[in-house]
């Protein structure tokens, strides 16, 4: 489909566009990152479309088997009432139309209507960007670098999202809300305020106070690891919490309901900030897993034995053809890569590693 001319209203109405802000895959991160490397023209408009859908989700109370639907009739809906039709949400099938007394209007009055819901629409996002809080997001093999309110840097990682709260006054806490990787450097509140910062995943609070640590929330866990400074970790659901040391690895997921720790070397687990990928006796398992989260790439075991190798090597981030072929000639496989998938397999006997394009 072309979406060159689409407004923030036609994103917004669009099911593929729907599931890319309310339930991502990687084939729609993938299509839409694409598309906005395409035409970075469009981002602004990107962004109210993803603000409306995500709002209108959030004021949907149907339950998960219609939630689709439901969400559709919110978004339609919405944007009737704000160019003053009626509230009944058609069909999908049915397509926005222009009233038929608009193709009467004078030209002038065409404009001046245009301008106004224009302008009507823009005042609703910002007050819906006020009531959500900012959001920063990256696309697959994207970092981003973000100075908060407070002077507090987060260097954000591929395909990852960062929320913040949506005001940070000297009595309130500092909270965001993380879903991917980032590495955070927190400053020192100044005054007698509250000077708790907080972070927000799936399954914990991350409570810091003037100390630098890297947060992964991805695949159903949580894993801080601690470069500086002192971090608590609580989970609420299971009343749990625990204090952190400089070189501490924690790794906690709801399956668990316990904390599981290790001294670890911080700058391997941080290293990808400086646009590094580093791995020390690492399962192949696990690398794969990187792959998929830093490059949006699908990959395939034809033998899962293969997921216990353990690998080891330092790379740069941006040079994913040398890496496979290191991968290949260090542990003796089959590596092909085509499209976004990337296939490993045993060597066959009496050959010459199989290296990828």
């Amino acid at each position: 489909m072309d979406y060159s001319d689409f407004s923030a209203e036609d994103f917004a109405l669009d099911e593929h566009f729907q599931q890319w802000v309310l339930a991502p895959d990687t084939n729609t991160a993938r299509f839409w990152h694409r598309w906005l490397q395409a035409h970075p023209e469009k981002e602004p408009v990107i962004r109210e479309a993803e603000a409306i859908v995500r709002q209108m989700s959030k004021d949907s109370d149907a339950p998960a088997a219609g939630r689709e639907e439901a969400v559709w009739t919110n978004i339609y809906s919405h944007l009737r009432r704000e160019e003053g039709f009626g509230q009944t949400a058609p069909s999908r099938s049915r397509q926005l139309r222009r009233p038929v007394f608009a193709t009467y209007l004078p030209a002038w009055q065409k404009m001046a209507a245009g301008l106004a819901g224009f302008l009507l629409i823009a005042a609703l996002l910002l007050i819906i960007n006020q009531l959500m809080g900012t959001r920063y997001t990256t696309g697959f093999a994207e970092t981003e670098t973000i100075t908060l309110p407070d002077g507090s840097r987060v260097i954000l990682n591929a395909n990852s999202s960062l929320k913040l709260s949506p005001a940070w006054h000297s009595d309130q806490a500092r909270e965001v809300w993380l879903e991917g990787e980032a590495f955070f450097h927190v400053s020192k509140k100044p005054g007698a305020g509250n000077a708790r910062f907080i972070v927000h995943t799936d399954h914990l609070q991350v409570e810091v106070l003037g100390t630098q640590f890297n947060v992964n929330n991805r695949r159903g866990k949580t894993k801080v690891v601690l470069t500086e400074g002192k971090v608590k970790l609580n989970d609420q659901d299971n009343d749990n919490n625990l204090l952190m040391q400089p070189g501490d690895y924690v790794e906690y997921s709801n399956q668990q309901t316990s904390f599981s720790r290790k001294k670890v070397d911080p700058l391997l687990y941080s290293s990808w900030k400086n646009n590094r990928l580093i791995f020390t006796d690492t399962p192949l398992g696990e690398v794969a897993h990187r792959l998929e989260d830093h490059y949006g790439l699908q990959v395939v075991f034809r033998d899962e034995s293969l997921r216990e190798l353990a690998f080891t090597g330092n790379f740069p981030a941006n040079d994913l053809s040398f890496f496979l072929q290191v991968l290949s000639r260090s542990l003796d496989i089959a590596v092909t890569h085509d499209g976004n998938q990337i296939v490993i397999d045993q060597q066959p006997e009496n050959q010459a590693p199989t290296l990828p394009e």
